[in-house]
């Protein structure tokens, strides 16, 4: 199944006018959020169809037999894992489809939502692909990781399992039934489990073009997972201060001796697998553009997932720092102006203040904790203090205001909003 044009089922509200169901609508997960905040609007629940005509009594839909349409059978998802891409100008996405349906153990179990962003048009043809979903953009710059993981999560139907990586992955032999297996484990003991860490990755040789994969291992070899902790201090001025403007999260070599999983703090972008419910109650931020591993995870803790990394490896993906990167990438087109006029370069900067509002309880509610004690609370487990690190950013920024892009970026930008 293909479209062109933003979906327009994929969570449904119904406009209220004195307990009638007057319209129902479909908007994005984020989008909800902001409608469910006027009274008038009211999520409709998954699996009941509201029409024009039913009543809203006392919390509940009550639709007459004529207006209850029933879909399909929630069975056609159970145990289906939903599988979201977000692709501009990548070379590697048809591998990524194919060793995702190839390794899989059970493929028949596996939907994808592919937001494919060509500013060429020269888009990828995936309608070979079973249970494919697809949206064409071709706008001159990216648009951030918010909007476009959020178009990607708006083609989930109603799958169980939600998978979240970027277009350059490569899977490993039977990763579907693992991962079901771990999160089963797991729900055990915690209601509300995540798996998401850094994964090992592969490159393409800058001059040969050669496929090479990290430490001369092979793509068949058991890496033992990482879990993931927040960047060290001694690391932080050239990669947070100068590159990011935030504390990004980096590896952390774990033991599996006592439990085949391994709590931590943080999100990886590239790869996130949870239930799909997750995306109700940890929308994507419109508003970040980039480095949302970091807000994805304390939003989500303080909703009551939990983070773990798992004994096994089931997937590994790109790196571009150390390899070729893909032809006409989003990084270099950064400098170029979209049609707000502004470059994504200054848009990952407008991003990275709203992370900073985010990460030291300044803005509170649908797009960071709940609340201010919550938010205490993760920044307790998790051993972060991101208020004490700008503070210390900004320390730097202030002794040489060109030694640091990102700091410099953000500090000026900051300065100019406060005004």
């Amino acid at each position: 199944m293909t479209t062109d044009g933003l979906p327009s089922n994929y969570q449904q509200i119904a406009v209220i006018t004195e307990g009638n169901v007057v319209e129902v609508i479909g908007v994005s997960h984020s989008l909800a959020h902001a409608f469910l905040n006027n009274p008038t609007f009211i999520h409709v629940p998954p699996r009941q169809n509201v029409n024009p005509g039913c009543k809203y009594i006392d919390g509940k839909f009550h639709c007459p037999p004529e207006k209850q349409v029933f879909p399909e059978s929630e069975l056609v998802y159970k145990d289906v894992i939903f599988v979201a891409i977000a692709a501009f100008n990548e070379d590697d996405i048809h591998q990524t489809i194919t060793t995702c349906l190839t390794m899989a153990k059970e493929p028949n179990k596996v939907h994808f939502g592919v937001v494919l962003h060509y500013p060429e048009k020269n888009f990828p043809d995936l309608s070979s692909y079973p249970h494919t979903t697809y949206i064409n953009i071709d706008d001159e710059i990216g648009l951030g990781t918010g909007p476009t993981r959020d178009l990607a999560a708006s083609m989930l139907t109603e799958e169980e399992y939600y998978l979240q990586i970027d277009a350059h992955t490569v899977f490993k032999k039977d990763w579907d039934v693992i991962l079901k297996a771990y999160y089963k484990e797991l729900k055990k003991k915690y209601e509300k489990p995540i798996i998401s860490t850094y994964v090992p990755f592969w490159y393409r040789d800058k001059v040969t073009d050669e496929v090479m994969v990290m430490g001369g291992l092979g793509l068949n070899h058991n890496f033992v997972p990482w879990a993931l902790q927040f960047k060290a201090d001694d690391k932080g001025p050239e990669s947070n201060y100068l590159l990011d403007g935030v504390k990004t999260p980096e590896v952390l070599v774990v033991s599996y001796d006592n439990d085949p999983y391994y709590e931590h703090h943080l999100t990886a972008g590239h790869f996130l697998f949870t239930s799909s419910k997750f995306l109700e109650e940890v929308p994507f931020d419109p508003n970040i553009t980039y480095h949302e591993e970091n807000t994805t995870a304390l939003r989500a803790w303080t909703r009551g997932y939990r983070i773990f990394s798992i004994k096994e490896d089931v997937l590994w993906t790109r790196e571009f720092h150390h390899g070729k990167d893909t032809a006409d990438s989003w990084r270099s087109r950064s400098d170029k102006a979209g049609e707000s006029g502004k470059s994504f370069r200054m848009m990952i900067i407008e991003g990275t203040l709203h992370c900073k509002k985010v990460l030291t309880g300044e803005l509170l509610g649908i797009w960071g904790a709940p609340t201010k004690e919550l938010f205490d609370e993760y920044e307790l487990a998790s051993g972060s203090n991101y208020q004490q690190f700008y503070d210390e950013m900004d320390a730097e920024v202030e002794k040489d205001m060109n030694k640091y892009y990102a700091a410099t970026e953000l500090y000026k930008l900051e300065r100019e909003q406060n005004v």
